[in-house]
């Protein structure tokens, strides 16, 4: 397809690259197609100005999206999706059995795993050198629900 013939987000993306296109336009592509009232890309746009930005707009509760007028079950799942792809990407970025190996590998570690929690946590992150073998402990009951230790093994 030439540059000439991709008229839609989805077309540009598949002949440049996602990096071409808006948040509004990826989203549109995610999205599908609009609705009788407006277009993808148009709801897409409501939905980033409404939330200031990408990342509140995936953020938000579920209740505010879902009130929205253009947000079905369908739209909802793909928002819902969304922050756990992206989490899932970036946790790939240390695979599992690979040894952390420097202040970056420990910070992209936690990052993925921490940075949108709903709550405060306090944890005990350690590592055992020679195996590489490390474990993330959630030292805090912020949450009466949580247990007051849980070891994830990475």
């Amino acid at each position: 397809m030439t540059q000439s013939t991709a008229s839609g987000p989805r077309d540009r993306l598949l002949s440049n690259s996602a990096s071409s296109l808006s948040e509004a336009e990826l989203l549109a592509v995610l999205f599908q197609r609009g609705s009788h009232a407006q277009s993808a890309i148009a709801l897409s746009e409501m939905l980033l100005h409404r939330f200031g930005g990408l990342r509140p707009m995936l953020l938000a509760e579920q209740r505010q999206l879902g009130a929205l007028r253009g947000i079905g079950h369908a739209r909802l799942a793909i928002l819902r999706a969304l922050p756990e792809l992206a989490k899932r990407y970036f946790e790939a970025s240390l695979p599992r059995g690979q040894a952390i190996r420097s202040p970056a590998d420990t910070e992209a570690f936690l990052m993925a795993r921490l940075r949108d929690l709903p709550h405060e946590l306090f944890a005990a992150f350690t590592w055992t050198t020679g195996t590489g073998s490390s474990c993330l402990t959630n030292c805090s009951a912020a949450r009466s629900t949580a247990p007051a230790s849980t070891h994830v093994k990475w």
